[in-house]
């Protein structure tokens, strides 16, 4: 395969500051800062920073990914801590703030090169300047991509597909390579979403084997070093395939967001809402979020002038070659869509295909249970398909003018959402800091181990003590996970249980009971064998219990 059309040379700089003037203008710079860390204490991303603030202070070991002090023992890869930017930040630890996070950089990351791979690829396909840069703040502007500031920080990458595919077009096939092994290191969706694009590469290419076997290698040494390979077989799986798939209607549905919110138990106030000018057309379950991939108004009027455009032309020249060679990959993006709505195949609220899949299929599948995700390659192949029947068909004035105009449209229905994210990272998101104030406290700090009983891993609970662990650098016995191991987790409670209850507190170790009803601990036995410190109700509630006969001291 060869192809040949225009370099696009330093366009990626100019599709980069596009990238950033875009991200300051709708989250703003409060997130840069990487000691303010009460912006991701909430949720999803309170797992991915204190992923990190358990990691920077663990010792050295094989994985170097590994975080053996938290809930049992995990890895980067298994709280979607970006194992590429934590293996990075952790040597720089001591130099390092207290409270330090990278997740805010992260986002700006993403949509300088998001930009600048944008940039790029609609540079080969004939736009420049006004063009280009209105085109450009296009493809930012998607609302997938969007979505995942909401908690899946790692997740906003879109921009190793336009990696992928600007490879594709310069005839670059060792770059899936290194694409391939960034994504690993990024987040495992990444690793199963760049898969697709490298082995077509390759197999289009007529890649030779022993090129191919090093990449593999290459990429099991890092994927074993970022800590995939701790989990079991068994822990891999998850339930939710079918749930958390993409609808027929994806593309065309800016979702309920409102409704979304109320079954999520989130809090509700009528604002931010994904269009001004589309309704939400329903979804056939509320884990369809992973698949949302609404496009916008102003990407949707783009699809059909390049539709009717086409139609009208009946000529696949038009496009120029660069456009021709993105249509091989149209195949492989229609693919990935059908894998992105699953067995569960549904059309709005309605389920058009549910069949009975074995359950040895379903754990397999269950791996990759968010197949929604699988959507994003096609939502970003429609527009750069239609952008290339537009290049070729107009003057570059008119496609200045006329990409302007679906900018601005783009913007219109998207103002509320872009608003709200405003709004919300420059008050510091949804978390806070909490307080540690209580004498309880100071008498945990120079523990060990801190053991929370009843364990909380859901919710937003685990929160205050994996913060007070992470910053005394204490080992936490419980903690919201992806892929935990549940049965070490019970055998776990039951053993302190069991030493509590025998009067055997361990050495070193903090017991914060949270609910003494749910988890009673018999007062007889431990009566004087341990000292009893009450934790105010506004800072979680409960007594923390340590040993008189070997009471904590600092490291």
């Amino acid at each position: 395969m060869k192809l040949a059309f225009r370099d696009p040379g330093h366009a990626g700089l100019s599709g980069a500051l596009l990238g950033g003037l875009f991200f300051l203008g709708v989250y703003g710079p409060h997130i840069l800062d990487p000691r303010q860390i009460a912006w991701l204490l909430h949720g999803d991303p309170a797992q991915h920073y204190l992923g990190f603030a358990f990691f920077r202070h663990a010792p050295w070991t094989w994985p170097p990914g590994l975080i053996p002090g938290l809930g049992g023992g995990t890895s980067l890869v298994y709280t979607d801590a970006i194992p590429l930017l934590g293996l990075l930040f952790k040597p720089l630890s001591p130099w390092l703030p207290a409270d330090f996070q990278y997740f805010g950089a992260w986002m700006l990351l993403c949509h300088l090169l998001h930009g600048a791979f944008a940039a790029r690829i609609l540079t080969r396909l004939g736009c420049d300047g006004t063009a280009r840069a209105a085109a450009t703040l296009l493809l930012l502007s998607s609302p997938a991509l969007a979505l995942r500031a909401y908690g899946h920080e790692s997740l906003m990458a879109h921009w190793l597909l336009l990696a992928a595919i600007d490879a594709w077009l310069a005839n670059r096939p060792g770059r899936q390579g290194l694409l391939l092994c960034l994504g690993a290191l990024i987040h495992p969706y990444w690793l199963a979403l760049l898969a697709p694009f490298a082995l077509y590469h390759w197999w289009r290419a007529g890649r030779p084997l022993v090129p191919l076997a090093g990449t593999a290698l290459l990429l099991i040494l890092l994927m074993a070093a970022a800590g995939y390979f701790i989990a079991r077989p068994g822990q891999l799986a998850a339930e939710g395939y079918g749930h958390y798939s993409a609808n027929l209607l994806t593309f065309l549905d800016p979702m309920d967001w409102q409704g979304f919110l109320r079954h999520y138990g989130r809090p509700t106030d009528g604002t931010g809402e994904w269009s001004r000018l589309l309704p939400p057309l329903g979804q056939a379950t509320a884990g369809q979020y992973e698949g949302f991939a609404y496009l916008g108004a102003g990407v949707l009027l783009l699809l059909a002038l390049a539709a009717g455009m086409a139609l009208w032309r009946r000529s696949s020249g038009s496009i120029g070659p660069a456009g021709k060679a993105l249509t091989a990959l149209l195949p492989l993006a229609l693919v990935l869509f059908l894998y992105a709505l699953s067995a569960r195949v549904t059309l709005g609220t309605a389920v058009l295909t549910d069949p009975q899949l074995p359950d040895g299929l379903l754990k397999l599948l269950g791996i990759f249970r968010s197949t929604g995700r699988f959507v994003w390659p096609l939502a970003l192949l429609l527009p750069l398909l239609a952008l290339a029947v537009l290049a070729s068909t107009f003057s570059r004035r008119t496609l200045a003018l006329l990409l302007v105009g679906l900018c601005l449209l783009q913007g219109a229905d998207l103002s509320a959402k872009w608003g709200e994210f405003r709004q919300r990272f420059a008050s510091g998101g949804l978390g806070r800091l909490p307080d540690f104030e209580a004498p309880a406290w100071q008498a945990a700090a120079p523990c060990r181990h801190l053991v929370v009983l009843p364990p909380r891993t859901e919710g937003e609970d685990w929160i205050a003590p994996a913060l007070f662990a992470a910053r005394h650098r204490q080992s936490l016995n419980a903690a919201y996970l992806a892929r935990a191991d549940e049965t070490a987790r019970q055998q776990d409670e039951a053993r302190h249980r069991a030493d509590l209850a025998a009067g055997r507190p361990a050495s070193g170790t903090a017991y914060w009971i949270t609910d003494e009803a749910a988890y009673p601990v018999p007062a007889e036995a431990l009566a004087s064998r341990v000292l009893r410190l009450p934790v105010p109700v506004g800072e979680g509630g409960g007594q923390i219990l340590i040993s008189r006969e070997s009471p904590c001291s600092a490291p």
